[in-house]
């Protein structure tokens, strides 16, 4: 009798660490799905301005392409659609370490999978000025090497 009492006890706290431990699961898995929208829309929106305030024509945003590459953890890319010229084209926006730390990058990828860099996104001041003196650096067309890689363009190509 002693006996089937601690079995009870002990499924007891079981299922109450189950319950708690699936309910945790259930919000982290949660937020992480509900963050995702907002994140896509907010790095195409920066995007976006970036394309616009560097080539001037107006630009709007299509689609997000699902990059297929697990070792391209540090970027995000989109289509968008150039409202002068009438052509869809892939941008990318990828983390790029400097010695200012990471800086987003934009680049655009056209029909012919030619990769040109647009410009960085979201500096100002000082640390702009500087960074212009770098921008045709190796890590640029390092970069430039790899996005059709990280797109997947090479297979399709």
């Amino acid at each position: 009798m002693a006996r089937d009492i601690s079995y009870k006890n002990f499924f007891i706290k079981y299922g109450f660490f189950a319950g708690v431990f699936s309910v945790i699961l259930f919000l982290c898995v949660y937020t992480t799905l509900v963050s995702k929208k907002y994140w896509n829309k907010n790095l195409s929106a920066n995007v976006l301005t970036v394309l616009t305030e560097r080539t001037g024509d107006e630009w709007t945003f299509v689609e997000p392409v699902e990059i297929q590459n697990p070792f391209a953890l540090n970027c995000a890319a989109f289509v968008v659609k150039n409202k002068a010229v009438g052509k869809n084209f892939t941008s990318i926006i990828v983390r790029i370490n400097s010695m200012y730390g990471p800086i987003p990058a934009v680049f655009l990828v056209d029909d012919k999978n030619n990769v040109s860099f647009v410009d960085y996104s979201n500096i100002h001041g000082t640390v702009k000025n500087q960074i212009e003196f770098e921008k045709y650096n190796n890590r640029i067309e390092l970069y430039k090497a790899r996005i059709p890689s990280i797109l997947g363009l090479e297979e399709r190509g």
